[in-house]
């Protein structure tokens, strides 16, 4: 029902444990980094044709009423960007029927010991508005966790519960014979009252914290594809957008000597974040029929991404240290891949990327005390991604 289900069962995928909402996602060893830093995510997360995350965190969408899942390993820049170096995790949602009505219901208990119950239910319903001509399929879902860890320090028992509300709705049309649009939406709210650590130096599932770590994970993005099927290939247009909000906060009073405080009482640590991105994607495919085969297309992305950071004295709530920072990205890339089996079990591939993208970035801090850096700056970087393979078949 997650990211971090699949990869019990996908070879060479691993999820990190950091907890709903928090994870990051490696293909074969690779990634940035464990934690969510200020860099490109080396593995793409796909939702059909729109990309999930760019620095930002899995936003760990409930997997409901999918058609498929897609694990491509080792690097797929040539097609999917600088993103994708280390592999892509593609969702794919199961488009609307045109010719029946369909629902489908599914519900579900959650036990372990010691914590209350938790519960999930996941509705589906299809529906044929013009028959044959256009469709509506929509997906809703809750689930909640309870949580396990206690932290008798705070006075708490069985933290970390976590709350996940979601939906999407898909629109098909078909236009005629030869065309199609396919409207998509989702959204997801993903609320955690604390984090999901306990420590190894204490009893079994009790941590002690001075401070409650609470986070929140919203989620939105629509996509829009145009599709015209040929004798001799696909056209395919998709333009997308997306929404990540995200705030959580952590204990960081073991950073009292470095940024003072009050009487030595407890510092938190509060981040936000906030990504905008938009995106357009054109592409022709050659028909998947005879030994050879080819695409090509053309990319082009804008991104914005604001983050906060402050560290708090909670007694009397001063802030000791405020950090912003703003980066935007703007991204254009053209690409080509060819294919040729020569017979059954040999295949040679062919591809390349070239791309461009500029970055503007700023950031603020501000210590206590009032002494204030601050750096503006921008970059540019263009370049060639090259691809050859040769695959046998035994």
């Amino acid at each position: 029902r997650d990211t971090a289900a699949l990869a019990t069962r996908l070879a060479g995928l691993t999820v990190t444990n950091l907890g709903p909402g928090r994870n990051k996602l490696f293909v074969r060893g690779l990634a940035d980094s464990a934690l969510t830093g200020q860099t490109q995510a080396m593995v793409g997360l796909y939702l059909d044709d729109t990309r999930l995350t760019y620095d930002a965190p899995d936003p760990d969408l409930r997997l409901v009423d999918l058609e498929r899942v897609e694990l491509l390993r080792g690097p797929q820049g040539t097609l999917y960007g600088a993103g994708a170096i280390g592999g892509v995790l593609k969702l794919v949602s199961r488009p609307p029927r045109l010719d029946a009505y369909e629902a489908e219901a599914t519900a579900g208990l959650t036990f372990a010991d010691d914590t209350a119950p938790g519960h999930s239910v996941d509705l589906v319903f299809n529906a044929p508005l013009l028959r044959d001509r256009l469709a509506l399929r929509a997906v809703v879902y809750e689930e909640v966790l309870e949580g396990v860890v206690d932290d008798p320090g705070l006075g708490v028992r069985n933290t970390g519960a976590t709350i996940r509300n979601g939906a999407r709705v898909g629109l098909l049309w078909r236009i005629n014979s030869r065309w199609e649009a396919r409207l998509g939406t989702v959204f997801q709210i993903l609320e955690l009252d604390d984090s999901q650590y306990a420590f190894e130096s204490l009893p079994p599932y009790e941590r002690s914290l001075s401070v409650r770590e609470p986070s929140n994970n919203d989620f939105n993005g629509a996509s829009l594809s145009l599709t015209g099927d040929y004798d001799w290939g696909r056209v395919k247009l998709t333009s997308a957008y997306q929404g990540h909000d995200l705030d959580r906060r952590y204990d960081a009073t073991t950073a009292v000597a470095r940024f003072g405080g009050g009487g030595g009482g407890a510092l938190g640590y509060d981040g936000t974040e906030s990504t905008r991105a938009f995106a357009l994607v054109a592409s022709i495919t050659s028909a998947p029929s005879g030994s050879l085969g080819w695409l090509a297309g053309f990319y082009g992305s804008h991104y914005s991404h604001d983050r906060t950071g402050e560290v708090i004295d909670l007694e009397p709530d001063a802030p000791l240290y405020e950090a912003e920072k703003r980066d935007e990205t703007n991204e254009g890339a053209v690409f080509a891949e060819a294919s040729w089996a020569p017979n059954d079990h040999l295949k040679l591939i062919l591809g390349g990327r070239y791309f461009y993208v500029a970055t503007q970035s700023s950031t603020r801090a501000l210590l206590r005390g009032g002494s204030t850096d601050s750096f503006d700056g921008e970059s540019q970087d263009d370049g060639f991604v090259s691809k050859a393979v040769v695959e046998y078949a035994l």
